[in-house]
């Protein structure tokens, strides 16, 4: 008796061995406790592989778990074939062969799984000539590249049973015209339909694709003022990127997802809300956008990547307070931003994160603070004065170079690796206060054969008192780095 979860049943069972079937027109094999598709019955198969699920023999109930290697190899009379949930593996050269397959319906969570693992899972698997995907409610997720190379694919059913749909999954489909994208689609990759016969059909404006405002296609004309509409859960990755025209943009609380490069080069968008439910802001997402003021974060958001680059008119920002990390680049060349509240829970701030900050004037870092990225604070020349927590441990190289304002700075007890060229440019640097009771490690830096390895702040050395724990003066006057400044002092700490 067969156990009906994919809605076929077994009109015809005949045993051909002790391990062997056909069920229906296809031959199924025992092995360990469950069933593997291993051909067809060429007297009575008529094109369509509809695989069971199931089959009860002698009291035991076997699953169908695989398609093995050559199992319709050179099957010229295969037009359509089902892949129920049970399924779990394809054998290679399954389906070699098999000029006229052209519509596949997959219901297997695992095989669709298995594509991320080869970007032409589905050509090698299925073949080239496939025109129709239908994908079964119990598929929930279509990975990065699924469909890569499908050139004669003309039309894909997505069941509701999928939530996303990973990045280039259908790029390059040139013939894919007719695609059914459920409203269960919350998140899409990025230029998952770019070059599909779908995407050039659209009439120029912001596409939907399920719930997802996918991207803006055309111009956009100047001063335009954009309102994304309810219920959308993602703006797609560069979804707006180079719309010069747009000015403001409209963010309803439905959205969860600001994906990567989303206003990239927004360079007229001068205004922005984003609602306090959105918890992922993806990398550069506001790159390059020129004449934004001022911004607020919502609370959810815990990592930000470049996500500020290039806004040079930025003046203000509320960081969300549950933010981790502030990543390289993020507010590289911000040289309107004057002041910044770094969050509690922030334990990294990436290379060059602030560099060419020309305006920053004050930044309160939080006592969470463990390392700071090479260059992190490179050109910041209005910064007069920075409160290094104690718990920073790690300073990375130049990471204050050109700080010509700085006078004191003070490097915390736990500090243990420090960089050369930290201070670099720092001509009014006067006193650096080092609490650390061993001299922290300082790693050269090669410039390479042609200029060798060399102290690029030897001028400070010269222009600061070093001031260290008064019991461990000695072992900073021989220690790498330390020993070159001409003023050592020790004080009791």
């Amino acid at each position: 008796m067969l156990i009906k979860k994919n809605n076929m049943t077994a009109t015809r069972v005949e045993k051909i061995d002790r391990t062997n079937f056909y069920i229906n027109d296809l031959k199924y094999t025992a092995n360990s406790g469950d069933l593997w598709v291993s051909g067809f019955d060429p007297a009575f198969f008529k094109g369509a592989a509809n695989v069971i699920s199931e089959f009860e023999y002698e009291g035991r109930t076997m699953k169908v778990t695989r398609i093995v290697g050559e199992a319709f190899k050179n099957c010229t009379v295969l037009t359509s074939v089902t892949i129920p949930e049970c399924i779990t593996k394809i054998e290679k050269n399954a389906f070699a062969g098999c000029a006229n397959l052209e519509t596949i319906t997959i219901n297997s969570n695992v095989v669709m799984t298995e594509s991320r693992e080869m970007f032409d899972f589905m050509v090698s698997t299925f073949g080239k000539q496939i025109k129709k995907y239908i994908i079964g409610n119990a598929v929930t997720r279509i990975p990065d590249y699924a469909f890569n190379k499908c050139e004669q694919l003309k039309s894909v059913d997505i069941s509701e049973g999928v939530t996303s749909i990973g990045r280039c999954a259908f790029q390059g489909c040139h013939d894919l015209l007719n695609i059914i994208i459920p409203n269960t689609v919350k998140y899409i990759g990025e230029n998952a339909f770019d070059n599909t016969a779908w995407y050039e059909n659209q009439a120029d404006g912001l596409i939907y694709a399920g719930k997802v405002a996918y991207k803006y296609k055309g111009i956009m004309p100047a001063e335009t003022r954009m309102i994304i509409k309810e219920d959308t859960t993602q703006i797609g990755n560069g979804a707006f990127k180079d719309c010069n025209g747009l000015k403001e943009i409209i963010i309803p609380n439905s959205i969860k997802i600001i994906d990567d490069f989303a206003f990239a080069g927004c360079c007229n968008m001068s205004r922005i809300q984003i609602p306090d439910n959105v918890d992922s802001i993806g990398d550069g997402v506001f790159f390059g956008c020129e004449r934004l003021e001022e911004i607020a974060l919502p609370s959810k958001v815990k990592h930000m990547s470049v996500s500020f680059n290039g806004c040079k008119n930025l003046k203000s920002i509320s960081l969300p307070q549950g933010l981790c990390e502030i990543d390289d680049f993020a507010f590289n060349d911000c040289v309107c931003l004057e002041n910044l509240i770094v969050p509690n829970l922030v334990k990294r701030i990436g290379n060059c994160a602030f560099y060419g900050c020309s305006k920053l004037r004050s930044i309160a870092l939080p006592d969470t603070l463990a390392s700071i990225g090479i260059s992190a604070f490179s050109g910041c020349c209005e910064l007069e004065d920075i409160n290094l927590p104690m718990s920073v441990t790690e300073i990375g190289g130049e990471a204050f170079k050109n700080c010509s304002k700085l006078r004191v700075i003070t490097l915390p007890e736990c500090l243990t690796n420090f960089a050369w060229c930290v201070f670099d440019g720092c001509y009014n640097l006067k006193i650096i206060l080092c609490k650390a009771k061993t001299p922290p490690y300082v790693a050269e830096i090669d410039y390479g054969v042609e200029y060798g390895t060399f102290d690029l702040d030897s001028s400070i050395k010269y222009l600061a008192t070093l001031v260290v724990p008064e019991e461990s003066l000695g072992s900073y006057k021989t220690a790498n780095y330390w020993q070159e400044f001409i003023d050592i002092e020790g004080v009791p700490l």
